[in-house]
């Protein structure tokens, strides 16, 4: 025979496990919600969303990266800003104790190094050809395509798919086309995953037409290294 207080505590087993069952029952509901939320959207779309941003004369994005590797003992932070000029200057500047600034203008790459705080200059600058380093090459068509609506750029070193992730969030996947690194060590192709919100986007002057308002990117590959960033409330100037 079972005594009572044998069978209050099966009673108490058996009904947390009737709630655990109802708790994982509804997560897995709200997962597949979730799951099914999310849509792949025609390639026009992507064209189509980037396209007011051909209009921009100039837009300044502040943004927070992070860079993880297995050859770091813990990820390296910075900040700063990265600009677009038209018709296509692109520059990248870190802030802070170990200040640099990476310019794209055309089809040459600037360094600049050893920021002077007394000059207000830098005291070093290296120039290099954009033609020599694919990953470069790569990175010009990333900006061109999120900073100045240049999609073509995005698909001559790109696969691209656009997901609507839910009503507030989009969801660019890119991954490389073509990375000779790659093909010798036989790893993944660079991927760059970019969220972007379009419920509030930014409004433009150029017919009050909506300007997408990129959140996250990440970018990650044959490096062994992943790199994130977190983007800001930009500064716009509209032709």
């Amino acid at each position: 025979m079972i005594s009572g207080l044998m069978r209050k505590r099966f009673k108490l087993i058996f009904n947390n496990f009737q709630v655990f069952l109802i708790v994982s029952t509804l997560g897995l509901s709200l997962a597949n919600v979730s799951l099914m939320a999310e849509e792949l959207l025609p390639q026009s779309n992507i064209k189509q969303l980037f396209s007011p941003l051909s209009k921009i004369k100039e837009i300044s994005i502040p943004y927070l990266e992070k860079r993880e590797s297995f050859f770091y003992k813990e990820a390296k932070k910075y900040k700063g800003t990265i600009t677009y000029i038209f018709p296509d200057t692109f520059i990248k500047t870190i802030s802070g104790s170990e200040r640099q600034q990476f310019e794209i203008t055309g089809e040459q790459l600037i360094i600049k190094l050893n920021w002077n705080s007394e000059t207000k200059q830098y005291q070093r600058e290296n120039q290099i050809p954009l033609n020599s380093d694919t990953k470069m090459l790569q990175f010009k068509a990333l900006l061109s395509g999120l900073l100045s609506g240049q999609t073509e750029a995005l698909e001559e070193y790109y696969d691209m798919k656009l997901i609507r992730l839910n009503d507030l969030q989009l969801k660019l996947l890119l991954t490389a086309k073509h990375d000779p690194f790659v093909e010798q060590i036989q790893q993944d192709k660079q991927t760059v995953e970019v969220v972007i919100k379009h419920t509030e986007q930014l409004k433009s002057n150029h017919n009050g037409k909506p300007l997408p308002h990129i959140q996250t990117m990440i970018i990650q590959g044959s490096s062994m290294e992943k790199i994130s960033y977190t983007f800001l409330a930009p500064d716009i100037k509209v032709n």
